[in-house]
């Protein structure tokens, strides 16, 4: 029998032979076994490994991105951020003539609303106008191309031109009271109430508020305090410059009625002349159920006397810790000269007023630029839509 030479030399018989192939097949398969089991390992522990990379990088690459601005689908650009028709906060401002202090006054009021308006829903304003403050609200608000603003939430201004019922109103006005209307305020502030009749059905509560008047805080937080049953929200001091109109209950309990029912005595009156705001005073006294407080926040009035703090912020703080608006009530004294200028107001009232004459001041491009720095994500915003309305 042929011998076979082995690996290292040393011969090995045939019975040998057979028996070590056996036992060299047996290692072999062992230590294929312990490969396998070791690349299984090895891939398991790789993709463990990726995985966690992955994780780590993509985290630190959306923190890095977060403030990149890219360019969305189409989709992205149109989406809308809906609020419940009767969440839409409206505001109302009534205006006559074409004085250019009395424009600006409005502009500084305006500017402070829309810096201030709700974060969560849309908001329309509101101007009722007579023929001069109608042509010069529109030449102003082209000037500033208002239209091609974008804003966080749907915004809408409308503006009414009520020319062709101010006769009616007046006698209206008269008649259910026996008075002249008084005319130290323009007549633009009796439009306030008839606003039931122009604004639309669906607005059922509007923010009233006097040309002077500055909005410190979100509406949207004034919005939550509406009462159904109220014709007015407005302060203790009933000082009718600021306020919440509920107009739906204005339109059904038919507030001329209630006004014609009212008690006028003229023993408290010096001359045959009244003004809306002492119609509103005497309804509140018959009806107080009707004409709830606002919170103090918003309440906040010159002829509340909080102004005597003016140079000292420590009491003004402390007397007035909470601080959502301001009205002035007219900025200088006397017949025909009330709403003039914001200048005289602050050197008048000091630090108590400096809002007045921030937002009177303040640039109508950085209002913009504000109001579109807002937007979601720098591109999710909406064109504030303006109409013009007139009344026949």
């Amino acid at each position: 029998m042929k011998l076979r030479q082995q690996r290292g030399g040393r011969k090995a018989l045939p019975a040998q032979n057979i028996v070590q192939d056996v036992v060299r097949w047996n290692v072999d398969m062992r230590a294929n076994r312990r490969c396998s089991m070791s690349s299984v390992l090895g891939i398991f522990l790789a993709v463990l490994i990726g995985f966690y990379l992955g994780m780590t990088i993509n985290v630190y690459l959306g923190a890095f991105t977060q403030g990149i601005e890219t360019t969305p689908p189409d989709s992205e650009t149109n989406k809308t951020f809906t609020c419940p028709m009767d969440e839409e906060v409206h505001v109302l401002y009534t205006i006559s003539g074409d004085n250019k202090d009395f424009l600006d006054e409005f502009s500084g009021s305006l500017k402070s609303s829309l810096l201030n308006g709700p974060l969560d829903c849309g908001m329309t304003i509101h101007i009722m106008t007579d023929a001069k403050a109608y042509k010069a609200i529109h030449q102003r608000f082209q000037s500033i191309q208002l239209s091609e603003w974008v804003t966080r939430n749907q915004v809408a201004i409308k503006s009414y031109n009520v020319e062709n019922r101010k006769a009616q109103w007046q006698s209206i006005f008269e008649k259910a009271t026996n008075y002249q209307l008084r005319k130290t305020h323009t007549i633009g502030a009796l439009f306030r109430l008839f606003a039931h009749e122009v604004l639309p059905p669906t607005v059922k509560y509007a923010v009233y508020m006097d040309t002077d008047t500055a909005v410190l805080s979100n509406l949207g937080d004034l919005w939550r305090h509406r009462n159904a049953t109220s014709i007015l929200q407005w302060g203790d001091a009933k000082c009718s410059g600021f306020g919440l109109f509920n107009l739906e209950q204005m339109r059904r309990r038919d507030f001329w009625k209630l006004v014609k029912k009212a008690y006028y005595s003229k023993a408290s009156i010096s001359k045959d002349e009244i003004d809306d705001q002492y119609i509103l005073r005497k309804l509140s006294n018959a009806h107080p159920d009707l004409f709830p407080y606002l919170p103090e926040q918003w309440n906040l009035h010159r002829a509340d006397n909080f102004w005597h703090w003016k140079n000292d912020e420590r009491k003004l703080v402390k007397n007035v810790p909470k601080a959502a608006m301001v009205h002035m009530n007219g900025f200088t004294e006397g017949e025909g000269n009330e709403h003039n200028k914001f200048d005289n107001a602050y050197k008048e009232y000091g630090n108590a007023f400096w809002a007045m004459r921030y937002y009177g001041g303040h640039p109508w491009e950085w209002t913009r630029y504000i109001l579109e720095s807002q937007t979601r994500n720098g591109r999710d915003g909406y064109y504030i839509t303006v109409e013009y309305n007139v009344i026949e």
